[in-house]
């Protein structure tokens, strides 16, 4: 059963990558009642399994699905998933690097990590930041301090 549900969810069809919210939504209502244990250990294999750089579009494509899912989860803050996926910090790394032209899974990556705590949200990954502090700046608030509000992140990565 568990096996079948992220087959459904990360089948590559139609033209938008990411999960419709319902069908998200669907899928979190859904694991709710079964053995996280095992959605982790399959969702991870899915995703260890599409890690590869390839040329094969639907690959990319339910690799991108399968963090989106994960993204989802960890957004949700559903109950022991948290713990099972902060153990594939590295994994998400090599995918970061190895799709390190791929801006979109780079992307993903960086959210996924953030969400784990591995990572600080950077001005690239916060519009809200940057929306936030321009309207400051426009305002004529002069207690904003850009190097205390907003941390600054030289990366090469998903360039």
């Amino acid at each position: 059963m568990e096996t079948k549900l992220i087959d459904d969810i990360l089948k590559p069809a139609g033209v938008t990558i990411k999960p419709s919210d319902s069908q998200l939504n669907d899928f979190i209502r859904r694991i709710k009642t079964l053995n996280k244990d095992v959605i982790g250990k399959i969702l991870i294999e899915r995703i260890n399994n599409l890690a590869t750089p390839t040329e094969d579009q639907n690959q990319v494509k339910q690799l991108m699905k399968a963090l989106y899912v994960v993204e989802c989860i960890l957004q949700k803050k559903i109950e022991g998933y948290q713990s099972l996926l902060s153990d594939q910090s590295i994994l998400l790394i090599l995918i970061e690097n190895s799709f390190s032209n791929n801006k979109k899974v780079c992307e993903i990556v960086n959210s996924i990590l953030i969400l784990l705590g591995e990572r600080k949200p950077t001005v690239s990954s916060s519009n809200q930041t940057i929306t936030s502090l321009k309207s400051n700046i426009i305002s004529g608030n002069n207690n904003v301090n850009l190097f205390d509000e907003v941390i600054f992140k030289v990366s090469l990565d998903c360039q």
